[in-house]
């Protein structure tokens, strides 16, 4: 008779042991999974005992590059199964976190390997409707160095290069936290592994960063949210010029939904700041034949005719990502339900009408058509 296996250490003790050993802040972990700071205090703290969103701590596992005991340790104390097969797609309502599950995008990469590969850094402005991909963007730019597992013909867009002496650290403005100068400015400083002052001021943050030998681009996602702060004040963007004009090895690269000048001007917090960002990125909707080699990954064959509804939809919508994750996991639960009707089809077209109010259309389209 097989007995139950028990875990050695309450989960709050083993997680809080791996994220020591990586020396990954809370902020930076719960913005590679998908969860807010607060959840990884308390799940370190232990207030809460066994997580309910088992998928959010196998990515933390993911994230912590744990060996399969240490994996297979953390999921028992956590209450959770572990999963073999991990599915490509479709991730439905937030960010793809590992680079082979990114699709798409390749213009906007190749564009960014050219910033990238000058002498002096530049700064970057990502501009795209929620929904294009930012966040994942930001993901598969963090993690491609180090990603053991990708898909064929990846990386695209980077051929011959990645950015492997580059060191990142980033800001998630969604985070309320990162919205508050001291707490933002600590956070990077832990990121980077740079020493932390009592006093942490842009003062002293640019003191220490302009010493700094490696390329380090900072990252800010949905700087928009940051521009609504009242503690992130004028004063604080118009002080950001002094260290990109001072700091040699220094880079942002920031996502908005609009252009960041827009953003800033309507929070009347314009800044020389903005002025810098030069490299101005739109993410466009996938193209055809990117739209076709996701389908290619989804875990059940789709047939030659579900395929070309799909694209047909799309062509009246745009073929953003949002949008085609949500057509397929529609397809996917009829067939999971051997539904054999074309209801699929319809409850596809509802899912999508909340996306369809932020995306723009197609030109010479209009989304009522759908």
């Amino acid at each position: 008779m097989n007995t139950p296996e028990h875990p050695s250490r309450p989960f709050s003790k083993l997680l809080d042991e791996y994220i020591t050993e990586v020396g990954l802040s809370d902020a930076r972990l719960a913005w590679k999974v998908g969860v807010s700071r607060h959840t990884i205090i308390r799940w370190r703290n232990g207030y809460v005992k066994q997580p309910s969103k088992c998928d959010k701590v196998r990515e933390v596992a993911k994230v912590l590059k744990l060996t399969s005991l240490q994996r297979h340790e953390l999921l028992l104390a956590a209450g959770c199964e572990d999963e073999v097969d991990e599915k490509l797609i479709p991730v439905v309502g937030k960010p793809v976190i590992s680079p082979k599950q990114l699709f798409g995008q390749q213009a906007v990469l190749e564009r960014i390997k050219r910033v990238w590969s000058k002498i002096h850094l530049e700064n970057i402005a990502l501009i795209g409707p929620r929904g294009s991909g930012k966040t994942s963007l930001l993901h598969y730019i963090e993690n491609i160095t180090t990603a053991t597992s990708l898909r064929p013909n990846q990386p695209k867009g980077w051929n011959d290069w990645l950015p492997n002496g580059f060191q990142f650290a980033i800001i998630d403005f969604h985070d309320p936290g990162m919205c508050h100068p001291e707490t933002l400015i600590r956070d990077v400083l832990e990121q980077l592994k740079l020493p932390i002052p009592e006093v942490c001021d842009l003062e002293c943050f640019a003191n220490i960063i302009k010493r700094v030998e490696t390329p380090t681009i900072i990252m800010m996602d949905e700087i928009g949210a940051g521009l609504k702060s009242s503690e992130l004040d004028a004063n604080f963007w118009y002080n950001l010029r002094f260290l990109t004009g001072h700091c040699a090895n220094l880079g942002f690269f920031v996502t908005a939904r609009e252009p960041i000048e827009v953003l800033a001007k309507n929070e009347g917090k314009p800044s020389p700041f903005f002025n810098l960002f030069g490299n101005v990125l739109e993410l466009e909707p996938f193209t055809k034949d990117e739209a076709l080699e996701f389908l290619d990954y989804c875990p059940k064959t789709l047939s030659d005719d579900e395929r070309e509804w799909m694209l047909n939809v799309l062509d009246k919508t745009g073929c953003w990502p949002v949008l085609l994750q949500q057509l397929c996991d529609e397809r996917l639960l009829a067939l999971e339900q051997s539904q054999t009707d074309e209801v699929w089809k319809n409850n596809a077209l509802e899912r999508l009408k909340p996306f369809l109010q932020h995306l723009p259309p197609p030109k010479g389209s209009n989304n009522s058509e759908v």
